[in-house]
């Protein structure tokens, strides 16, 4: 088969790739499409993965074939997974935090990914994907599903001001999912016009450009100087770290989904006395992965609006390139196998 492999900073390749065979337990899913994630590009750029893993971890397919004791799934099956799958016998997994597990299956991260031709996945990983759900859109799944977890972490009341920094797809998937969950006005802090046009697109209350505006004061004056109840960084740099408690209020909290592998200043005398609440979101859980398919089904988040170009093999490297211009017109690329 075909494949995007990962060779080191700046270097991924298509290479032909051995048919992967599914053992006991495993599925194997013949890959339809494969979006292009923000920690494949953070990989590109500082060469963390593995050489010679296959990337890619959000994806939609079919069923291929399955391995002994598979009884859930048949060839023809229309499925997504989730890339980050629990060993299910650890503590963490047992106390219902599996996304946490330090012996986890990790697709396209340490394991073989899904941007190829075939992917062999854990069967308690697989899940079947409705009719009125197209596999393109069974892509966001993930996305959607560290969206719902980082709302899960956050103490989200109905009519809550809330901030968002990062309008990435993990920003826009969360805009969509505090939409759903009741969420007040919501702000969107970020540079790019192209993404801050489609923030308004999927309801954001108001834009926040940090090139043209303080956010600080635009959130200081749409609020009588008493601020968000709740900022969600979704971008990952160390600035957008920092800024993020400076926007929310006294007893608020700031919820961190973004990853930044750098350190970050922070005024913590200010988040003390202020009683402010730091809380991180890391994955999501499998209990979220399948509400989230369910969410979708029934349109309350919507995935179509996020895809902006879909490609063969032959371009992924171009559009790796592109995603990482800052001024970027592109939100989700999708890698089409069969193109």
């Amino acid at each position: 088969m075909r494949a995007m492999v990962f060779l080191g900073q700046e270097d991924i390749q298509v290479q032909e790739y051995p048919d992967p065979v599914p053992e006991e337990g495993e599925v194997l899913i013949r890959v339809e499409a494969c979006g292009i994630c923000g920690t494949d590009l953070h990989a590109y750029k500082t060469g963390m993965y593995a050489p010679g893993v296959v990337i890619g971890h959000e994806f939609g397919g079919v069923v291929a074939a399955v391995g002994a004791g598979v009884v859930s799934f048949r060839p023809g099956d229309r499925v997504t997974a989730s890339p980050g799958i629990g060993c299910g016998r650890c503590f963490l997994c047992r106390q219902d935090a599996e996304n946490l597990c330090e012996q986890s299956v990790k697709l396209g991260v340490t394991d073989d990914g899904a941007m190829a031709e075939l992917v062999r996945v854990p069967q308690s990983g697989v899940h079947h994907v409705p009719e009125n759900l197209s596999l393109k859109e069974a892509c966001f799944t993930e996305p959607f599903s560290i969206a719902l977890h980082g709302l899960n972490q956050s103490r989200l009341r109905l009519g809550d001001r809330v901030a968002i920094i990062g309008a990435g797809p993990i920003g826009l998937c969360l805009l969509q999912t505090l939409r759903m969950a009741g969420a007040g006005a919501v702000w969107v802090v970020e540079p790019n016009p192209f993404r801050l046009d489609l923030a308004m697109r999927l309801g954001a209350d108001r834009v926040l450009n940090p090139r043209e505006v303080s956010p600080l004061n635009v959130v200081s004056h749409l609020t009588n100087g008493s601020m968000a109840d709740i900022v969600f960084e979704c971008a990952g740099f160390p600035e957008t770290i920092t800024q993020a408690p400076m926007l929310v209020r006294r007893g608020g909290q700031v919820v961190v989904l973004g990853i930044c592998d750098q350190p970050v200043d922070m005024d913590f005398l200010s988040i003390i006395t202020s009683e402010m609440d730091i809380q991180t979101a890391y994955y999501s859980k499998a209990s979220e992965f399948a509400r989230t398919i369910d969410f979708m089904a029934k349109g309350s988040l919507r995935a179509a609006p996020l895809i902006t170009l879909e490609v063969p093999f032959e371009r992924v490297v171009e559009s790796f390139r592109t995603l990482l211009s800052p001024d970027s017109n592109q939100m989700k690329v999708l890698v089409r196998p069969a193109l």
